[in-house]
């Protein structure tokens, strides 16, 4: 069983960034990050490293929202992302840490997940 670690994160100094700035590099992220869907086999020009980067920012970034009390849903809307794709991110990232799908179960009936707190 996978054991819970305290967010490393939480010890770091981080400078207030612009709302202008975090939202033009958002977007312009979002435009390439569609122009790949729409080319799936563009995909494999990304190298892994970035991708997995990019999840691992956008994942601490939510995780410090949901833990600082933010109502927000993880998607803006129900038909930003499919059932498939958070299927296989999210089966992909527990296979990462080693978290098996009950113990997900159990983490989110402690309130560990924020989830219903």
């Amino acid at each position: 069983m996978s054991t819970f670690e305290p967010d490393p994160l939480s010890a770091v100094d981080v400078q207030p960034l612009s709302t202008v700035d975090l939202e033009a590099g958002l977007t312009e992220l979002e435009e390439l990050v569609g122009l790949l869907a729409q080319a799936p086999d563009d995909a494999e020009r990304v190298p892994d490293k970035a991708a997995q980067r990019l999840l691992t920012a956008a994942v601490r970034l939510y995780v410090a929202k949901v833990r600082a009390g933010s109502p927000a849903a993880a998607f803006p809307d129900e038909d930003a992302i499919t059932a498939t794709e958070v299927v296989v991110a999210v089966s992909r990232m527990l296979e990462a840490v080693e978290v098996e799908v009950f113990e997900l179960a159990v983490w989110q009936n402690w309130g560990v997940t924020g989830k219903g707190a």
